[in-house]
């Protein structure tokens, strides 16, 4: 039986050789993306008050962009979640778990401020789910892993 990547059975790694770290990795960069779009949002563009969701939909591709990252961001925790099942260690299932929950969270909030009014209440709940899923990646991806750490030592010339 081969190790994963924290020392754990191969229970780690999924169809295609995804394994939680990965999905971590990848939610960490939709998060960045996320913020910066959100940031966009915030300080550079105005949506209509009172339009329809179709018009505020089409009225900037930085919302589509945005709700297509959170939209992804779901599925992805989604993912982990499946994947986290097959853990021995409940651990990894929680952290799944409170990635999932948050970005549905947040997504939720995200679309009662976009097409509801922009309630500051809904901004803020948005970004507590945002916090949610950051953290949910952070305990996904678990201890530091020291991988690669022998092939650094051996190029710089130091003894493994």
């Amino acid at each position: 039986m081969t190790a994963g990547a924290r020392g754990g059975p191969t229970a780690r790694i999924g169809r295609g050789g995804m394994t939680l770290d990965r999905l971590a990795v990848g939610m960490f960069a939709l998060l960045a993306l996320e913020f910066l779009l959100g940031m966009a949002l915030a300080l550079f563009v105005s949506l209509p008050m009172g339009a329809g969701v179709v018009a505020i939909l089409v009225s900037t591709p930085v919302l589509d962009l945005h709700i297509l990252l959170a939209l992804a961001l779901i599925g992805i925790s989604a993912r982990a979640l499946v994947l986290a099942r097959r853990e021995s260690e409940r651990g990894p299932l929680v952290a799944a778990g409170v990635a999932l929950v948050s970005a549905i969270v947040a997504t939720g909030a995200g679309w009662t401020f976009a097409f509801d009014g922009q309630a500051p209440d809904a901004s803020f709940v948005m970004a507590v789910g945002f916090l949610g899923v950051l953290l949910g990646a952070f305990l996904l991806r678990g201890p530091t892993s020291h991988h690669g750490t022998e092939a650094t030592a051996t190029m710089s010339g130091a003894a493994p």
